[in-house]
């Protein structure tokens, strides 16, 4: 018997693409998991490749032994090679062999030859015409030896020509990088700190080969937008209120809030905290509480009695939760960066978001306690912590939360010998001349909580 040369391939090592989201067929026909809801799903490796996905497949035959040759009535199979004579003719002798392969079925892997834009977000890719090859197992038999040899002698990959159908296919990464500026910071002030963050020396356009989208999550609190009613004549009163006790509460914006909002008269409230530490004889302090309060509430009431129901931070968190929730159905997987009082913002924006995804997934059995979001917290207000911080020594600002009202801060994580003071920002407080100083440790310390994030997602 003749047999003729047989030209076999084998498929380089492609190192898989960041996808993070597969579908072997459409999504309608066996899950309801989809890119618009993949912000739902924690990035396990199941739900982000389908490489050996496997379609005609023939159990049989991968056997590796001489059971094999139980699978000559169920699988397709033919004989590749023998010993041969000179002139080229299968030889039976005792030493003589011949090789068979057995065809275990057609194999995608997650190598793609086509890309499009996906149409609700042209920032993401997706990836189709996936890599596919006809997998044998090769065996070779020395059929004329007694008794009997075999021998497994390995996996052949043939490829074959893509398929061109919209399944299966990939959707490639994408990050969101937010910002939730400290309260008090103009717009102007908060976008020019996120240009910071976006610079290209800093997280930039791209990561790992994947867009990043910047996006600022302002938490606005002058009287520039229509549905709230303006705060500046308040503010003003607490400032020049403030000055008379020499600042001392100049930056301690939970009593300006507690007073807009009604709450400074409950036990737990910052103003109860601090009235219950007033020293003897200090009664110009207690004077200046009565004072600002009557005054404030009176500023208030003249504003608007909408205010009082419906508070800026209210409506902002809602509104950040409501830009979240819109990011995440396009695709995106969020990393949320929160600076000095933003870190109480991003915590009710977290919370918003987690409890929007949970929602969802309980309605179709698939409550993962999960949304595609991390959060790195910088110069914290806040006391609950839900990812990582950066906090200086040297922040006078959140010290003296520390002082005044003896209650619980995050701890510094970078000490006066690593980050000493500096002249050109004494307080050790704002985001772009202390935290994202070029010349200062924190900077890089934050950069790579934000690498690691992403990494997570």
């Amino acid at each position: 018997m003749t047999v003729a040369a047989t030209s076999m391939g084998a498929f380089a090592q492609v190192t898989p693409m960041p996808y993070q989201h597969c579908e072997v067929r459409e999504p309608g026909l066996n899950s309801p998991h989809r890119i618009e809801t993949n912000y739902r799903y924690s990035p396990s490796a199941a739900l982000r490749t389908f490489q050996h996905y496997w379609f005609d497949r023939c159990e049989p035959a991968f056997a590796e032994s001489a059971a094999i040759f139980d699978a000559l009535g169920a699988c397709q199979f033919r004989v590749v090679g023998c010993s041969t004579d000179s002139d080229g003719s299968c030889k039976d002798g005792p030493d003589d062999w011949i090789d068979y392969e057995f065809l275990r079925g057609t194999v995608m892997s997650d190598g793609f030859k086509q890309a499009s834009l996906w149409s609700q977000n042209p920032n993401i890719k997706i990836h189709s015409g996936p890599r596919t090859a006809q997998q044998w197992g090769r065996h070779r038999w020395w059929g004329w030896s007694d008794p009997a040899r075999y021998a497994y002698q390995g996996v052949v990959e043939e490829p074959m020509t893509s398929t061109s159908g919209p399944y299966p296919r990939c959707y490639g990464m994408a990050y969101l990088v937010g910002l939730f500026n400290g309260v008090w910071n103009t717009r102007k002030d908060a976008e020019a700190s996120l240009d910071v963050i976006k610079a290209d020396n800093f997280v930039g356009q791209q990561y790992r080969g994947a867009p990043v989208k910047h996006q600022l999550f302002y938490n606005q609190t002058g009287c520039n937008r229509s549905s709230v009613a303006c705060l500046e004549d308040v503010a003003e009163v607490f400032i020049q209120r403030s000055a008379e006790l020499d600042q001392l509460l100049e930056r301690r914006w939970e009593f300006f809030w507690e007073q807009v909002t009604g709450q400074a008269d409950t036990s737990q409230s910052f103003a109860s905290l601090l009235r219950s530490r007033v020293l003897n004889g200090a009664q110009a302090l207690v004077e200046w509480f009565d004072a600002y309060a009557t005054a404030a509430r009176a500023t208030v009431k003249i504003s608007s009695a909408r205010m009082l129901a419906n508070p800026p931070t209210s409506a902002d968190a809602a509104m950040h939760m409501a830009d979240l929730i819109a990011d995440g159905k396009q695709g995106y997987r969020a990393v949320l960066v929160a600076h000095s009082q933003g870190n109480l913002f991003v915590n009710a924006a977290y919370d918003g978001y987690l409890a929007h995804a949970r929602e969802g997934g309980s309605a179709i059995g698939e409550d993962t306690n999960y949304v595609a979001a991390k959060v790195v917290h910088v110069a914290p207000a806040a006391t609950r912590l839900i990812g990582p911080h950066v906090l200086a020594e040297i922040d006078l600002v959140i010290d003296a939360l520390r002082g005044v009202d003896g209650g619980p801060v995050a701890p510094s994580t970078l000490g006066r010998e690593v980050m000493p003071p500096s002249l050109s920002e004494p307080s050790g407080h704002a985001l772009v001349a202390t935290y994202l100083d070029s010349q200062r440790r924190a900077r890089e310390d934050i950069r790579q909580l934000i690498f690691q994030a992403m990494d997570a997602l």
